[in-house]
């Protein structure tokens, strides 16, 4: 069904509900409509800022249409033609079996007459070799096309199946980085952590944690030199470290898993 927008009490616009499902282009309007009420909010302005309870009300919406959304990514409209020309070279190989096993039926009744008869029509056997040699050419070529048309109709069953493996992957990475921008998004509206934690943020990389999880801002504050070190190679591994105090590097983790407090306590 389709997902209505939560109201606000700032006048800010309200995006219309979701198509059934939701579209990208859905999905990206709620996730303006959620922007607009954290600038508000944060801005200093005539406007009534929006309630926490508005923009938490807000995070979830663009959660569940993002979530209603993803899964109705579809394989690509050309793979229904390859789909006809499979059903098509079945078809073909199937009629091809059937002649193949006529023909064999033939050529043993045609082989039981001249057995029978090979005394008093030793010269119609002559003839009827020739045939059979011209028979037997056919069912070369016969076995021939055949061979040729299931090799092709393999190769076209393995092309779909890599087709189908590689859009799997596709739509699992998409899907894993919307979860990762989803869980950063929510920490941004939790400021210090303390009364619901930070979600874990694992790096690009997706590696394991290096060490215990960041769940508030006081974890942030109380790292030592050597647990900002670690972070900051987990999170930015191809930065270099020279010239960058450990203040900045905390600062570049906080921003890095959607910390939103910038204070002294924190960074300093």
């Amino acid at each position: 069904m389709a997902v209505p927008a939560p109201p606000n009490a700032s006048g800010i616009f309200v995006p219309p509900p979701t198509q059934n499902p939701p579209t990208l282009a859905e999905v990206g309007d709620a996730q303006h409509y959620l922007d607009n009420l954290l600038r508000v909010q944060a801005a200093s302005s005539n406007m009534q800022p929006p309630t926490n309870v508005e923009v938490g009300a807000a995070t979830l919406y663009v959660h569940e249409v993002a979530i209603k959304c993803a899964p109705q990514i579809a394989a690509p409209p050309w793979l229904a033609p390859i789909a006809a020309q499979l059903i098509h070279l079945t078809t073909n190989v199937d009629n091809l079996n059937n002649t193949v096993n006529n023909l064999s039926d033939n050529y043993n009744n045609l082989n039981n007459t001249v057995n029978n008869n090979y005394n008093n029509l030793n010269n119609a056997v002559d003839n009827l070799n020739n045939t059979v040699n011209n028979l037997s050419d056919n069912y070369n070529n016969l076995n021939n096309t055949v061979n040729n048309n299931y090799n092709n109709l393999n190769n076209a069953v393995n092309n779909l199946s890599n087709t189908v493996t590689n859009l799997e992957a596709t739509v699992d990475a998409r899907f894993t980085g919307l979860e990762r921008s989803m869980a950063i998004l929510q920490n941004s509206t939790k400021a210090y952590g303390l009364v619901t934690p930070y979600n874990n943020i694992l790096n690009d990389a997706g590696a394991p944690l290096p060490l215990p999880p960041i769940t508030c801002a006081g974890d942030l504050a109380n790292l030592s030199d050597a647990d900002i070190r670690t972070w900051f190679i987990y999170y930015f591994p191809n930065r270099t470290l020279s010239g960058t105090s450990h203040t900045e590097k905390k600062v570049e983790i906080g921003r890095y898993i959607g910390c939103s407090v910038e204070c002294e306590e924190v960074y300093i």
